[in-house]
């Protein structure tokens, strides 16, 4: 393994935002140097309040789906066939990753909601569009970090005693 895969993964919840505050960085130049503005304003143009419907609704789900695999993960750990995960260096990630999960969608449904009120047909604010592409981007991310923590919970509950031992042994 490489260093720079060895710190990703040592440090992949900053690395994403990081990466999610770059591509929004990247939206806002286009946005504000070459004509974004405009483009995003014409695209938006009667569809405003169905995207931000729709993101604000989607994030909010995806919100209680993330509370719920928390929830879940947490009943799981005292099991006993979760002693190799307790005691893996990356057992404090798991609640990192979950709870960043949930305020990055949070924080999106609530910008969408922002988007909603705020960024009309009548009176657009298409600036709010850069704020909302991070929370987007970065939301993403942590969907499937979580979707990949439930993967593998998943599979260690399910696998037999012995095939757990013996697929650990092997790696």
């Amino acid at each position: 393994m490489n260093r720079i895969q060895t710190f990703w993964q040592g440090h992949f919840l900053g690395m994403e935002a990081m990466m999610a505050g770059l591509m929004a960085t990247i939206y806002s130049v286009w946005f504000f140097m070459f004509d974004g503005k405009c483009s995003v304003d014409e695209f938006m143009q009667g569809n405003r309040s169905i995207a931000y419907t729709t993101i604000a609704g989607i994030a909010g789900t995806l919100l209680g789906f993330s509370i719920a695999v928390a929830s879940l993960v947490l009943n799981i750990l005292p099991s006993p066939r979760m002693e190799l995960v307790r005691k893996s260096k990356h057992y404090p990630k798991i609640g990192k990753t979950l709870t960043s999960t949930g305020k990055m969608l949070g924080f999106l449904t609530v910008v969408a909601l922002i988007c909603l009120v705020a960024d009309t047909d009548r009176a657009s604010i298409p600036w709010l569009t850069i704020p909302l592409c991070f929370f987007l981007i970065l939301s993403a991310w942590r969907v499937l970090r979580v979707l990949w923590i439930l993967e593998y919970i998943i599979e260690i509950v399910v696998k037999k005693e012995g095939a757990l031992v013996n697929s650990h042994r092997k790696s």
